[in-house]
């Protein structure tokens, strides 16, 4: 008898265990798990905002609502009043006024440029004198000086945005300089993100990388355009006051996210951009916050005499109403919710009734249910996050036996088209020394290539460097077509002497790159090519006619 209650209890005993192995292992499902929350990003902007575009509902806020001067950002408001009230094909007089300095897209006085152009000129190069040239056309009427068709334009882009209900926002001019009274806010410079992407041509223009028509070579000045994965296209702006400002829009798996930061520094403000688009899509997949505002592409509601906030009060027992103003209530149920608001009531009898269901079929068969519940707990779906994504096609390190000597950076310029004695400098971003000849730039398709002899492909390339060195860049760019056609997978880069080639032999590299629809190789060496110019007269001279090359 006693060795039967020993045995008993012994069963009893690994019963037992199996049973709290079982609900150790099943018991995370027995318990709703908040939803993934990304960290909140760390940014150096003073202010910002994260919106989903289609349900306006606000990721992320930092002083979103703080007025503050917009700088070039302002341009998105010119644009889509101008899209809103003109035809693009309309031709537009250029006039002295319209030559107002800084940012330019290089337009002369007497020129007939049309408004397609002139929008290019404003949102890809960021042009002042392009704003201006809108400005005062679309603006204009009869007997108007163009100043007072500037203010009428002014007019028309405060009353979009009072429309909208953009408080924050009050504009005075068309470029963005700074000017008295001149702001506007993130949060405001979202919501006419949001209502400009419902314009196709406004899509179109800020995910256009190269622009080049009626004489004019107009490269992006977004840098994140092509190498940020889903970017719509955005807008860079800076001035002393406003600082580094930037708006970027993105779109993946069905979600539009806008990102909006100002006051940021030259050396953070792409990264900050990257940041905040990257928690916007991490945090968009996550249920909907109720305590998250919103914006909404309408007027603003009426002012009403001002409510102390009512505090919540129990209706039926189990719901309550929190009077938010004179027209909006939000109704909430309490029943059986915590006050950290997870709602817990059913859990415990829930948990007993499936811990009798587990001991049941322990005492059928034990091993069985371990094993099922093991194997469901081994395939539980899991949370991925999309990996950071890179900014650009991989470069990595030649040696050279050579000391490195890195070349200063010199500001982008994005417009060719200039008047003789005209600086362009339409954009103050210092980029980071590109030391042409330890970099090397490998597309996915030639990466993990072999130290093989030379092919057909390589010694064709080779003949093409050594034209370029001679200067003969349009048979150069002819012969890198033909080794590109014979090798599909050659890297130009590692062909001798390619980083002794001048700014318009590596223009017509990279206009073979593009023939032969190697667009990732074409637009990181033309970056390259950018960066590396001088300022001095013959390499003006090299840079506008490998330019020419490679459009």
């Amino acid at each position: 008898m006693l060795w039967l209650s020993r045995g008993v209890a012994g069963s009893l005993l690994a019963g037992a265990r199996r049973l709290l192995l079982v609900l150790a292992l099943i018991a995370p499902s027995l318990i709703p798990i908040p939803a993934f929350a990304a960290e909140q990003p760390e940014i150096s902007a003073k202010y910002a905002v994260v919106v989903d575009a289609g349900s306006g509902e606000v990721l992320y806020d930092k002083d979103m609502n703080t007025p503050t001067a917009p700088a070039s950002l302002t341009k998105v408001f010119t644009a889509i009043a101008a899209l809103d009230a003109a035809n693009l094909d309309r031709e537009v007089p250029i006039d002295q006024y319209d030559l107002v300095g800084e940012a330019s897209m290089g337009l002369q006085a007497g020129q007939n440029i049309s408004l397609r152009t002139l929008l290019n000129g404003l949102l890809l190069v960021s042009g002042n004198d392009a704003a201006m040239a809108i400005a005062r056309n679309v603006g204009a009427l009869a007997g108007d000086t163009p100043q007072q068709s500037i203010n009428r334009f002014m007019t028309r882009v405060n009353s979009l945005s009072e429309r909208l209900g953009l408080t924050g926002t009050h504009l005075t001019n068309p470029h963005g300089l700074d000017q008295p009274g001149h702001q506007s806010t993130a949060r405001d410079l979202a919501a006419i993100t949001m209502y400009a992407l419902k314009n196709q041509d406004f899509r179109t223009i800020i995910g256009t990388p190269l622009y080049n028509r009626e004489g004019f070579e107009l490269y992006q000045a977004n840098l994140l355009l092509g190498a940020y994965p889903g970017l719509i296209g955005g807008k860079t702006g800076y001035t002393e006051t406003a600082g580094y400002c930037l708006l970027e829009a993105a779109e993946r798996d069905g979600h539009t996210i806008i990102a909006v930061l100002l006051s940021s520094t030259k050396e953070a403000w792409y990264q900050d951009a990257t940041t905040l688009l990257d928690y916007g899509f991490e945090t968009v997949s996550a249920p909907a916050d109720a305590a998250r505002p919103t914006i909404s592409l309408s007027p603003a509601p009426v002012s009403a005499p001002a409510m102390a906030a009512a505090s919540s009060k129990s209706v039926n027992g189990g719901l309550t109403i929190e009077r938010l103003d004179a027209t909006t209530a939000v109704v909430r149920s309490t029943a059986g919710v915590t006050e950290s608001g997870s709602g817990f009531s059913w859990r415990w009898p829930l948990t007993a009734l499936v811990a009798m269901v587990i001991a049941l079929g322990l005492a059928l068969n034990g091993h069985t249910l371990i094993g099922i519940a093991s194997l469901l707990w081994q395939n539980r779906p899991k949370i991925s996050l999309p990996a950071r994504p890179m900014a650009a096609p991989a470069m990595v390190p030649v040696t050279t036996g050579q000391p490195e000597k890195p070349v200063p950076s010199v500001a982008r310029r994005s417009a060719r088209y200039n008047p003789p004695g005209y600086v362009v400098n339409d954009r103050p971003t210092t980029f980071r020394d590109v030391p042409r000849p330890q970099f090397s730039v490998i597309s996915q398709s030639s990466a993990g290539r072999g130290m093989a002899s030379p092919s057909a492909g390589e010694a064709t390339a080779r003949g093409a460097v050594k034209l370029a060195l001679q200067g003969r860049y349009q048979e150069a760019s002819g012969e890198f077509v033909r080794a590109l056609r014979s090798d599909p997978g050659l890297d130009l880069s590692r062909c001798p002497g390619f980083w002794q080639m001048g700014p318009g032999g590596l223009a017509a590299a990279v206009r073979a790159y593009r023939i032969c629809d190697r667009p990732d190789d074409a637009r990181t060496l033309l970056t390259i090519v950018q960066l590396s110019v001088g300022s001095d007269r013959e390499t003006e001279r090299l840079h506008n006619r490998g330019s020419a090359l490679a459009g």
